[in-house]
């Protein structure tokens, strides 16, 4: 009997330590990605180069940044003007194709509305701010822009792609939408948001609302994403 017990906590230890290393490596092939196509890494800092600085310079600012810093990055000889919600839109998008295409649809749709459930409840209960409109708005363009990723890793599977050809199928997909500026949405105040539907009609029920719970502990202020 021990020694079952024995082998079944080496089992589940096993799984686990295989989950976590294939979430390390969603994380870390996101973050390398962010910084070929963006010339930084938000998701994991790639210390050992250099990471370009948001800057509010009037020169950088245009309409879909929302008054957000920006930074000019040349990808290949073309000029890219990067800020961090557009950052955020492809890690999501690339992060939930990512698991689509490796684990399914289902596994993706998951995973990445677990991390919804995480950050939601990390803000309502460690944040003395709770959550804002600006969380509920994020909330619901990075539920969109799941779906979004997950899409294009059932297109890339519908054409019988696999592996590097695959990736570079869901890569050029992605940029394309960033690129162009369409399909994908730039930034949480972006009016689109408007249009999306709340998280339970995009598959994620029960994330709590506006509120905030240590508004006692600091004043109102406002709280922003960037």
């Amino acid at each position: 009997m021990q020694a079952s017990v024995q082998w079944l906590r080496w089992i589940v230890g096993g799984v686990l330590l295989v989950g976590f290393a294939y979430f390390v490596s969603i994380f870390w092939r996101v973050s390398v990605a962010e910084a070929r196509f963006f010339g930084r890494s938000d998701l994991l800092p790639l210390v050992w180069r250099k990471q370009p600085h948001y800057s509010h310079a009037r020169q950088l600012q245009v309409k879909e940044a929302h008054d957000s810093g920006a930074f000019l990055f040349h990808r290949e000889g073309k000029p890219v003007l990067v800020w961090r919600q557009k950052i955020n839109g492809f890690q999501h998008m690339y992060g939930s194709a990512l698991v689509a295409l490796e684990l399914g649809e289902r596994a993706s749709d998951w995973v990445f509305c677990g991390n919804e459930y995480m950050e939601a409840y990390a803000d309502l209960a460690f944040d003395r701010h709770g959550i804002q409109d600006s969380d509920l708005r994020d909330r619901r363009k990075d539920l969109y822009h799941n779906a979004l990723g997950r899409q294009v890793a059932m297109a890339a599977k519908a054409h019988g792609f696999s592996g590097q050809t695959a990736d570079a199928y869901i890569q050029r997909g992605l940029l394309g939408w960033v690129d162009a500026g369409n399909v994908y949405i730039p930034h949480y105040n972006d009016a689109l948001v408007d249009q999306l539907p709340d998280e339970s009609h995009q598959g994620c029920p029960g994330l709590p609302p506006k509120f905030t719970f240590y508004s006692f502990l600091g004043g109102n202020r406002r709280k922003g994403r960037g």
